[in-house]
């Protein structure tokens, strides 16, 4: 089971130990949602479904089918030691990331006040799980810092290569991210906005999230 008093990299392997349990849960899930996609094969169906592991772990999982075909996405998390919910994103890929409760806070300061905390980590995953994470710029021999496009907003951390575990550590919603300018704000309306931006804007937009990101630290220290 994970704890916080394990290392982000104790995490990740005790998470991984639940996979191939996990994609034996997910078969049925994934047949139903096939079916019903047949239907409006030209449509979009997103569910998420949650799992608890034999170890105790808990699980969300995203499960998405398009016309391009069918993709999940798997985020388990854990009670930090002061009681807050941090979590776990894992890929497919071999890459992880480890996300604050910060970052899943500071998302849900645009959340309905009303929802608990378990609501808004449901709510900062469904809204977030299409994403892409870029390298920006080195921070030693094996760490790099990086920001991740998601579909509310832009999350910034950084990539330790040696674990291969992204530790993001805030996020800054699109509301607050995106100045009035027509250009930009046009490049950023639809689903695929982080791959559409050109390479100024997103300097542009990632220059930005680290001066939000600042003034935020400042203002709660």
């Amino acid at each position: 089971m994970i704890v916080h008093t394990m290392t982000h990299e104790q995490m990740v392997l005790e998470a991984r130990k639940d996979l191939p349990a996990l994609r034996n849960k997910l078969v049925a899930p994934v047949s139903r949602l096939r079916k019903e996609h047949a239907f409006d094969p030209q449509g979009e169906l997103v569910h998420m479904y949650p799992w608890t592991s034999p170890a105790k772990n808990n699980w969300l999982v995203v499960l998405k089918c398009t016309k391009r075909g069918m993709s999940s996405h798997t985020l388990t998390w854990y009670n930090t030691k002061d009681g807050r919910i941090a979590a776990l994103w894992l890929t497919g890929r071999g890459l992880s990331y480890h996300i604050s409760a910060d970052v899943i806070e500071q998302f849900a300061a645009y959340a309905d006040e009303s929802e608990t905390p378990m609501e808004r980590l449901q709510s900062f995953f469904f809204e977030n799980h299409s994403y892409v994470m870029q390298v920006e710029e080195p921070q030693g021999e094996h760490h790099w810092n990086v920001s991740i496009g998601a579909g509310q907003g832009m999350g910034l951390g950084q990539w330790d290569t040696t674990t291969d575990i992204v530790h993001w550590r805030s996020f800054i919603h699109l509301g607050e991210l995106i100045p009035q300018q027509p250009g930009l704000s046009e490049a950023m309306d639809h689903e695929r906005r982080w791959f559409d931006l050109n390479p100024g804007q997103r300097l542009e937009l990632y220059d930005r999230a680290r001066g939000l990101e600042v003034r935020k630290r400042g203002r709660a220290a």
